[in-house]
């Protein structure tokens, strides 16, 4: 089964989170992209 993870970001905070995706990180376009990635990357080193 799936989980499913919400969260919750101020707008003024969600513009800066996504303007340094696109500089940092141009390949991904949201913010649950990278989100999601990190938590694969973390999840694939502790097993």
């Amino acid at each position: 089964m799936d989980e499913k993870v919400t969260v919750r970001i101020p707008d003024g905070q969600r513009e800066k989170i996504e303007r340094v995706i696109k500089r940092e990180y141009p390949k991904m376009k949201t913010i649950s992209d990278v989100v999601r990635n990190a938590l694969s990357q973390f999840l694939d080193k502790e097993v």
